[in-house]
């Protein structure tokens, strides 16, 4: 297994990470959902950069745009659900 250090993807993997405790944090300490999708897409990111740094994207390049596409959809679904929570309000005249 070949290694390939790219501070890029070693960056966006860090930063994947934060972004995967934050929201597991959120979702402990206030329960939120949306919270848990956006830690659930950026772990599957996480995977994908991990993938990237040993070098194995090109061998399993059909798991690689699967998970990003999976964590897409999980972002794209959380502000769905946030942008529809803010409207079951009714505004108080």
């Amino acid at each position: 297994m070949n290694m390939a250090f790219d501070p890029i993807t070693v960056l966006n993997l860090v930063l994947a990470l934060a972004v995967l405790a934050g929201g597991i944090l959120g979702y402990r300490k206030i329960g939120s959902r949306i919270s848990l999708y956006i830690a659930m897409a950026f772990g599957l990111f996480s995977i994908t950069h991990i993938l990237s740094l040993v070098d194995l994207t090109e061998q399993l390049e059909v798991l690689v745009i699967v998970l990003r596409a999976a964590g897409y959809l999980l972002v794209l679904y959380a502000l769905l659900v946030l942008s529809g929570s803010g409207t079951t309000k009714k505004k108080s005249k």
